[in-house]
């Protein structure tokens, strides 16, 4: 490859890599990542994690799934690591209290119920998934202690959740100021080039930096995501808080909770959620419509039928208040089926949907 060929490759990957992201730290690393990626023909390792501290993979979380699918569409390696000791302790970030102890069994139980949901996203066949307790299982004693010496409290007092609660006189226990450094250590062990992961991450995405050059691994670099809101419309969805959309969740529960999401993050869903490009947001807004695509499985709801239809399609409903909900299968139909439910039923022929590349039919 010449070395035009090749400064154009790593651009197209970066516009890419950029894209829907808050921050990237540090830029010129990335890019002398990617450099000697295509050079040597070796992928980048890619890493995210995810706490298994209750059964479902949130809304939330396929803001980090739909990147890492990207980057392997780029053709570089995703690591996926399960939590199953990270859990246990609970990560901080954002919290106001210590999270409630879990025992293993439970987390071992829910992360069970990730692998099948993770696939809806990412592909499975350029995956690696690792469990951290493969390595926090066999460390000794003074290997905690190795650990915890590279690391100070002025540090971790760094991050605003601690030392506002540190102020405030709230209890901070021992076993929170662990986490940052449990993560961390993972990316040492699977010796990540790049970590994603929401805002709130970011300290935890540093101190994996931090970390790496302490045991002697180049330092990674870090993408810092977007938030969810949750369905309460104020808080990040959490599992923990209750205000979650579960992606394995039954159709009608999900259904439920999209409706009774507030007007105002309708827009913000699809466009943290969803692969629509600006084109098509803005062909949204200017008729008026809001348009949710979910990669989740959601069967077609028949008029004047109790319960959902057999068949996997797509599901357009038209609320009293106008709004347009349009919820896709990974592998579904091109046909969009709508069902004359509420008002508005006109709103919806208008809408230009042969614009998203959807054929249209009417039922009912």
């Amino acid at each position: 490859m010449s070395p035009q060929s090749r400064s154009a490759a790593i651009e197209r990957q970066l516009e890419v890599i950029r894209s829907g992201i808050e921050e990237l730290i540090p830029e010129e690393d990335l890019v002398r990542k990617l450099e000697r990626s295509l050079a040597t023909g070796t992928p980048l390792r890619v890493k995210q994690g995810f706490d298994p501290t209750a059964p479902d993979i949130h809304l939330g979380h396929t803001i980090g799934l739909r990147k890492l699918r990207q980057f392997q569409d780029l053709g570089h390696q995703v690591v996926l690591i399960v939590g199953s000791y990270t859990a246990l302790v609970g990560d901080p970030s954002g919290r106001s209290a210590t999270r409630p102890t879990l025992t293993e069994e439970a987390v071992n139980a829910n992360a069970q119920t990730y692998l099948d949901q993770f696939f809806k996203v990412v592909d499975r066949e350029r995956t690696e998934v690792r469990w951290n307790g493969e390595w926090f299982k066999a460390m000794s004693f003074v290997d905690v202690l190795k650990l915890t010496s590279r690391f100070t409290v002025a540090r971790i007092l760094e991050r605003d959740d601690f030392s506002i609660r540190f102020k405030q006189g709230e209890p901070i226990s021992v076993h929170e100021l662990l986490y940052p450094l449990m993560q961390a250590y993972d990316s040492v062990i699977i010796r990540a080039d790049v970590e994603i992961g929401a805002t709130e991450q970011k300290f935890n995405l540093l101190a994996g930096r931090d970390i790496q050059a302490a045991y002697g691994v180049e330092p990674q670099v870090i993408l810092t995501l977007p938030v969810l809101e949750g369905t309460d419309g104020v808080r990040r969805m959490s599992k923990s808080l209750g205000n979650y959309i579960g992606i394995a969740e039954p159709p009608k529960e999900i259904y439920g909770k999209v409706m009774s999401l507030p007007d105002r993050l309708i827009e913000r869903y699809f466009r943290l959620t969803t692969d629509a490009t600006p084109q098509e947001l803005a062909e949204v807004a200017r008729h008026r419509a809001w348009i949710l695509i979910w990669k989740v499985k959601i069967p077609t709801l028949h008029k004047n039928r109790e319960g959902w239809g057999p068949q996997f399609s797509y599901l357009a409903m038209s609320s009293p208040t106008a709004s347009l909900i349009l919820a896709e299968f990974y592998h579904g139909p091109t046909d969009v089926n709508l069902c004359p439910i509420g008002n508005g039923h006109g709103s919806q022929r208008e809408f230009p949907f042969e614009a998203f590349g959807f054929k249209l039919s009417i039922s009912g």
